[in-house]
């Protein structure tokens, strides 16, 4: 496994970590705006962990680095790191992401705190599969 893929799974953990400990599983209506504010960071981070990782496992495989963030979990798939739903699903990651880096005023607050209350078991499951992999490659 490189030192790169073994840095960001232990930032990932570190980030879902974050994510119970600022109760954002728990997020709703009345919830206070900087702990909307902590988890849509944390969530960030952790899309971000994961990208890196892809990138990481495409280019230890020979392959070329993915056209774009989504279609670097796709990559995973045809690695055979993640089976192709699992890969669809953490696809749809980058979506929300993309919206909370650029800080696109539609974003939809219901969608965003559906999308972080899930985070923590694809994340996790994502976690496994990468591990799983690395441990049979090396």
């Amino acid at each position: 496994m490189t030192e790169l893929v073994i840095r960001k799974l232990d930032l990932m953990s570190g980030y879902l970590s974050k994510l119970q400990r600022f109760g954002c599983g728990d997020l709703g209506t009345g919830s206070e705006e900087s702990a909307q504010y902590a988890c849509e960071r944390v969530y960030e981070l952790l899309v971000e962990a994961a990208l890196d990782i892809n990138q990481e496992l495409c280019l230890d495989a020979g392959r070329e680095i993915p056209e774009s963030y989504r279609s670097s979990f796709l990559a995973l798939s045809d690695l055979g790191i993640l089976n192709s739903d699992e890969a669809e699903e953490l696809a749809t990651t980058t979506r929300l992401r993309n919206r909370l880096v650029h800080d696109y005023e539609d974003t939809d607050i219901a969608k965003v705190r559906r999308e972080i209350k899930r985070a923590p078991t694809l994340f996790a499951d994502y976690m496994d599969a990468v591990k799983r992999h690395v441990g049979a490659a090396g």
